[in-house]
Parts: structure tokens; sequence; C-alpha cells
């Protein structure tokens, strides 16, 4: 099997980013913690649906076959999913013990899960075998200034917010 590539790297980054924080949301009967946790795997969900939405998911579609295609449709209606469960969520997320915010959060963090063994599973090895190494390294440095621009707006929100706030996040 080809080396993974930049993109590759980049993204089994964020998933394994992704598991941890889902651990410790299921490892934590806090519900302070639990809203926190909630509020980091939004945050990084919103990234990773940038980074793959814009970047990765058109490159692999547009070098791909009918087939591939069709499995990154697929990809884009479990982002739709997860990104709408997380609205919902916010609307009762203030108040982490209210049975609909666990509810939401249980079948969100399996949504997660899945698409993450999906992608990995199917995704990834047909991007290797579509794209190049140097288009996937390419794609790596397009996601990492991506997320560099991401870190800026979360620096200057939290700089602009209450007195405490960037600890939060």
């Amino acid at each position: 099997m080809p080396m993974p590539g930049r993109a590759i790297e980049y993204l089994r980054g964020e998933h394994n980013d992704l598991r941890n924080l889902i651990a410790q949301y299921r490892r934590s009967e806090d519900n302070t913690t639990r809203r926190k946790l909630f509020d980091r795997i939004r945050d990084m969900m919103e990234l990773h649906d940038e980074v793959e939405m814009q970047l990765f998911y058109p490159a692999v579609a547009e070098a791909g076959s009918d087939d591939v295609k069709a499995l990154i449709d697929e990809a884009r209606a479990e982002h739709r999913g997860v990104v709408d469960l997380i609205a919902d969520i916010g609307d009762v997320a203030s108040d982490a013990t209210n049975p609909r915010f666990r509810t939401a959060m249980d079948a969100l963090l399996v949504d997660i899960e899945d698409h993450l063994g999906h992608e990995e599973t199917w995704i990834f090895p047909v991007a290797q075998q579509t794209l190049t190494r140097e288009a996937l390294d390419r794609l790596g440095r397009e996601m990492d200034r991506m997320k560099l621009a991401a870190d800026d707006r979360i620096d200057h929100i939290s700089r602009s917010s209450a007195p405490g706030m960037e600890r939060l996040i």
C-alpha cells in the first residue's frame, strides 16, 4: 500500500483527536465537563467538515470514477447528518442535565464514530489509489493553512469574549 500522504495523515490525526474527545465525554459524569466537551467536539467537527467538504471530497471526487463520486456523496450526507445533530444539540446544550442533551449526544457520538470508520475503511484507500502522493501532500498543506486560519478565528473570538473564556477553548 502506498504511503498515505499528508492529507490522509492530517485527517487521521483529526480522527484520533475526535475519538479522544468522545472517550473523554463518555468517561465524564460531570455535566459541566460534558458541556465543554460538546463545545470542543462541535468546534472540531466544524473544522473537519470545512476541510473535507471544501478540499478533500472535491479532490477525490474529481479524480475518481462514478463509484468514487457515489462514495463521496454518501460521506457528504453523513456530514450533513452530523452537522444537523450538532445544531439540534445546540438548542439544549446549555443544560447538560437535560435528557434530550444526553440522548442527542449519544446519537451524535455514534454517528461521528461511524463516519470516521467509513472514511478510514473506504475513502482513505480510494483517495490513495485515486490521487498522487504529490496531490495528497498539496491537499495536506492546504488543510494545514485552513486549520491555522480557523485557529486565528477562534483566538480572535476568545480575545473578544468575556475574560477567562480563552481557557475553555
